[in-house]
């Protein structure tokens, strides 16, 4: 894990020591991103394939570097399920006026199908050289990868990839504006030249799966309804059309260790002036817990009512219908989404984020009063103890798990947070969480702090005897904001099963970076 934490640290102090000593005074500054997906086929052993797809989002800092989270997920083969996440850093250099050089490296951790035989502890190391053509609106990359399950693991893998980004703008300021968490710009000007921030949605969702007749696990038996809880994350592309990505697991139904990332793009429109109607496709991977997705590759179509409860929160309700293509799965779905939006806003006293006022600003110079909200990214490593006799099939080894942590600050004091996180040790490659919760900021001086969060969520796999699947987790954090961008946490925990008798004392580290989620209010 040092090792890991010691790769991406210097890409992250680089752009907070470029950077950190104009934030306080510059005018709001628009971060660059990019949606990002790619292809590649890993070589297994025994002459076996395993075709795997990652979605993830790239940020840009400056001309040459790039650091982002990705998933990986198996769509083709005999492995759907195996599922890895974690971080990349990556550099550009240019070529010619639209083609670059593009090299990075990618650390995670998961598994699936094969478990600890086929991912070890489930530590994955993934480099990458190849070539970026900016095509716009969406680019292209293609180049040589090579993968490593180094912990124990048996897949060592080099292969072609070729993928697509979609560049794009938010309204999110990179480091912070003073040391509070979440702040206000009396008056600002906000140079919008060239740039097209999308309004941007985080929303929680559940999700019912309700199996069609006939439909049978990987053992032959028959497969039960099953639920989901997971997060999702929608950018608005104009008046009607959105892109999105969903992340979520199984918490009911006999399916602990079922995970699925769904990517894809809608189109919505106005009922009236606080209630929308949209439908969407998406594609993704998925698989673990028995269900049989064959390969892993999943499909879906949903329709959906979306009602403006105030300006930036949102409910829906929608029923669809879901399938895995290659395997045995179908059903319909039902699901309930509540959603906080930010970025540019309607007119004062208008609901946000409906179709009628969702097309994103193209003039430049607007001036007005805006509100800044802390959004952080963490970079985390949590280490489960044995908690109960029975907590694992292998209860005498500890867990290590590595992922991220995502926080937004709805005030100073309280935050939304979730986590996303894949074991690296204690031979359990196929564990993976996610979780959603409430968490709570105090200063203890003006570097240090101190943070409480209340997390539930779904885990599963790895020989984790976490009984549906539905975990709840308490952390303590003690914190050292070393800049306006960057701070150093060190937690303690607690993680039980709600219905099965997994516990641990968990332990974490985690290296956060802030951003400012900058909200405009027209004069």
């Amino acid at each position: 894990m040092a090792r890991a934490l010691a790769a991406l640290l210097p890409c992250l102090l680089a752009p907070c020591a470029s950077g950190a000593a104009q934030a306080a005074t510059a005018p709001p500054a628009l971060s660059q991103f990019a949606l990002q997906g790619a292809y590649e086929s890993w070589r297994l052993p025994g002459h076996e394939a395993m075709g795997m797809v990652a979605v993830g989002v790239r940020q840009h800092f400056g001309e040459h570097l790039r650091l982002g989270v990705d998933v990986y997920g198996a769509v083709r083969g005999e492995r759907g399920g195996f599922i890895t996440l974690g971080g990349y850093s990556g550099l550009e250099f240019s070529l010619a006026p639209q083609l670059s050089l593009e090299t990075g490296l990618f650390i995670g951790a998961g598994g699936g199908r094969g478990g600890r035989e086929l991912s070890g502890g489930g530590l994955m190391l993934r480099g990458n050289i190849g070539l970026h053509y900016l095509a716009g609106p969406v680019d292209f990359t293609a180049g040589v990868s090579q993968v490593d399950f180094p912990n124990g693991g048996i897949i060592r893998s080099t292969q072609a990839y070729v993928g697509a980004q979609l560049p794009f703008r938010a309204l999110l300021q990179p480091g912070g504006i003073t040391g509070s968490p979440a702040t206000a710009f009396t008056s600002a000007t906000l140079d919008l030249t060239g740039y097209t921030p999308h309004p941007q949605a985080f929303g929680v969702v559940l999700r019912e799966i309700d199996v069609s007749p006939g439909v049978s696990t990987d053992n032959g038996r028959p497969q039960q309804n099953f639920s989901l809880i997971g997060a999702e994350w929608r950018t608005f592309l104009g008046p009607h059309a959105f892109t999105r990505i969903e992340a979520s697991a199984a918490m009911r139904g006999g399916v602990a260790g079922y995970m699925q990332v769904m990517s894809g793009g809608g189109l919505h429109y106005p009922l009236s002036k606080r209630l929308d109607a949209h439908g969407s496709l998406s594609v993704g991977f998925g698989g673990g817990g028995g269900v049989n997705t064959a390969g892993g590759l999943l499909a879906a179509a949903d329709l959906g009512l979306q009602y403006a409860l105030q300006p930036h929160w949102l409910v829906e309700v929608g029923a669809g219908y879901f399938t895995a293509p290659h395997g045995a799965l179908r059903a319909k779905t039902y699901t309930l989404r509540v959603a906080h939006g930010f970025g540019e806003p309607a007119a004062p006293g208008a609901p946000a984020f409906t179709a009628a006022n969702s097309s994103a600003p193209a003039n430049a110079g607007s001036t007005g009063h805006y509100t800044a909200r802390a959004v952080r990214v963490r970079f985390a490593e949590q280490h489960y103890f044995q908690g109960s006799d029975d907590w694992r099939s292998l209860p005498a080894l500890n867990v290590g798990t590595l992922g991220f942590q995502f926080d937004y600050f709805m005030t100073p004091e309280w935050y939304l947070t979730g986590q996303g996180l894949g074991a690296y040790t204690g031979q359990a490659g196929a564990y993976m969480t996610g979780q959603l919760g409430l968490g709570t900021h105090r200063a203890l001086t003006n570097r240090t702090f101190v943070e409480l969060e209340a997390l539930t969520g779904a885990a599963g796999g790895g020989g984790l005897h976490t009984g549906s699947g539905l975990v709840l987790q308490l952390n303590a954090n003690l914190g050292w904001q070393a800049t306006d961008r960057l701070a150093v946490l060190l937690g303690l925990g607690e993680m039980q099963a709600a219905n099965g008798p997994f516990r641990a004392h968990v332990a974490g580290v985690s290296v956060a970076y802030r951003f400012n989620a900058l909200q405009l209010t027209r004069p």
